[in-house]
């Protein structure tokens, strides 16, 4: 989606969403060749995390936008896939909210971990969609050790933490089961990319009050 004040994107997992240090590839910079302007992004996923972002085409309405998601007047979902059955661990609760603070691992950067004393808050809802199993045939060559079972589930965070959902999934005072290809909070075979899609999003246009809904496919 484009407009005079702001575009909206679809970043593929694998992408940064803003110039880094590596020199790799931004969403930014590659709306920003083919727009053939500067723009300013609103809010970030994480590089393994695909879906959607906004960028402001002026520095007016990513202020604007930037305050909204400051503010937590931005809606926000995900979809996650994990590796297990989660009924079995939560004996069969299907919704919920998870907060914990948490904070970096201040030895193990961007890894993130529960601190009680020096973490900040995060806030999670989350519901169930499905659980399904794999083909007996899917355990061979590397995933030899691997779960059959896959949990589908919604997230809605609250809060904007680094790492706060693959944290949240991850931790047993969480849900306790990592997401499918989570290289630091779970396991991750070569044949996997990061499960976690931000799939919904829904804002006030910064100039036309307009409220915006936008949605992106599952891609797994």
């Amino acid at each position: 989606y484009q407009d005079e004040w702001l575009i909206v994107a679809d970043k593929p997992s694998g992408m940064l969403s803003v110039p880094g240090k590596t020199g790799q590839e931004s969403l930014q910079e590659r709306m920003e060749k083919q727009f053939s302007q500067t723009l300013y992004a609103c809010h970030r996923l994480d590089m393994d995390t695909s879906g959607i972002l906004v960028l402001g085409l002026t520095k007016e309405s990513h202020r604007n936008l930037s305050i909204q998601f400051q503010d937590r007047k931005v809606e926000k979902k995900y979809q996650a896939l994990l590796r297990g059955k989660l009924s079995e661990r939560l004996e069969n609760i299907t919704c919920g909210k998870i907060e914990f603070p948490m904070r970096v691992d201040l030895d193990n950067r961007p890894y993130q971990i529960y601190d009680e004393e020096y973490g900040r808050m995060a806030t999670t809802e989350w519901k169930l969609i499905e659980e399904f199993s794999l083909e007996e045939s899917f355990l061979q060559g590397e995933h030899e050790q691997d779960s059959l079972w896959r949990t589908r589930v919604e997230f809605m965070p609250l809060t904007g933490r680094p790492h706060q959902l693959r944290l949240h999934s991850a931790h047993e005072k969480g849900l306790g089961l990592g997401i499918v290809g989570d290289r630091l909070y779970g396991k991750i075979y070569s044949d996997e990319r990061l499960c976690l899609q931000a799939f919904y999003l829904k804002f006030t246009h910064p100039t036309t009050n307009e409220i915006m809904e936008f949605s992106v496919p599952f891609e797994f």
